[in-house]
Parts: structure tokens; C-alpha cells; sequence
């Protein structure tokens, strides 16, 4: 079973507001289409189909898009937060919609281009008992152990972009460089 995609567009998106107007980040035009249509793209183009969109802020807006505009194979499921929960709140809240042993969870607003079916396969090498055993008591909530040594080292190799700031947005708005064809 291909994993599950988590998409987390809960946020309000205040950095980017004077730039998208009253629109979710992840429906910020890009290249004449929202990104969400990239990154769900993107996606599907490596074969993963299931989607679990982890919602807050304009929900209604987002649901609404993607029923109306991207019909077709893929299954989206939403998980509405109640109130903002932040981003391991909202892992835990759609606990029980996810169906795969391993799940990928993504920001509705961050474009990384990478092949996340070796991600995967790298997980299930170096975890080999995930999705069967729970190894870890944890959902990851943005604090990360390092050893600095690695920061000597560490390159991005992949272009990464984050539409959540002006800067970041009006990088891409036309296109993704690397991806402009």
C-alpha cells in the first residue's frame, strides 16, 4: 500500500496576506494555478493517491476547491480541527483516517522536489518494523535532535520553496524556476 499524504493548510497565512488577499495559502495562484494543484501534481505523478488534508483556517474554501476542480482517482479525506491545534494537534486529530502503516506529512504551503517513494523506501530500510510496531511514542512537533557536526556538512540538493512568506511567494509565483518549461 502506497503511503498516505498528509497535508498540513490549517494556517491562517498573515505573512502572505498582503500579497494573496483573503485567500488559504494553498490556494495562492502559482504559474495561473493554486499550489495545491502543484503539490498534489507532483504527488500523483510518483503514484500516491490517498490525501488527508489537516484543516483550520477557510476550510470551507479549500474542501470546496478541491471538489470542484480536481475530480478524479485520488481519494481526499479531510480532518477539520475544532479549533487551532498546531501541527502535531493535527496529526493527532486525523489519527484514525489514516489507512497506510506509513504516512508522509507535507506543509500545504512548502514545494520540495524530491522522489518521496525513496523517502519511503529509505524510512521502511532504516525503520523496518514501522507500521507494525510502534517504535517511537512521538509525533514529531518541529523540535529536532542534531549532531552539529552534520550542519558542517548538510546540503539542501533539492530545490525547496515556501510560499508561506512575500519572499518566498513572489520567488515562485510565475513558476517554479528549475520546473519552467
Amino acid at each position: 500500500m502506497k503511503a498516505d499524504i498528509l497535508i498540513l493548510c490549517g494556517g491562517k497565512g498573515s505573512r502572505i496576506k498582503p500579497i494573496i488577499g483573503d485567500i488559504p495559502k494553498c490556494l495562492a495562484p502559482i504559474a495561473g494555478k493554486p499550489f495545491i494543484c502543484h503539490l498534489l501534481d507532483q504527488f500523483e505523478s510518483q503514484g500516491f493517491g490517498r490525501f488527508i488534508f489537516l484543516l483550520g483556517h477557510k476550510s470551507e474554501r479549500i474542501i470546496k476547491y478541491l471538489q470542484d476542480h480536481r475530480p478524479g482517482e485520488s481519494e481526499y479525506v479531510y480532518s477539520v480541527e475544532p479549533h487551532p491545534l498546531g501541527a502535531a494537534g493535527a496529526i493527532f486529530n486525523a489519527r484514525d483516517l489514516i489507512k497506510s502503516g506509513v504516512y508522509i506529512v507535507v506543509n500545504g504551503d512548502t514545494f520540495c522536489d524530491v522522489d518521496y517513494n525513496k523517502l519511503v523506501l529509505i524510512h521502511r530500510v532504516v525503520n523496518p518494523h514501522s507500521g507494525s510496531e510502534h517504535l517511537y511514542r512521538g509525533v514529531s512537533t518541529g523540535i529536532f535532535v542534531l549532531d552539529k557536526d552534520w550542519l558542517n556538512t548538510a546540503e539542501i540538493s533539492v530545490p525547496f520553496y515556501d510560499i508561506g512568506t512575500p519572499e518566498g511567494y513572489n520567488l515562485v509565483k510565475d513558476g517554479f524556476p528549475e520546473r519552467k518549461k
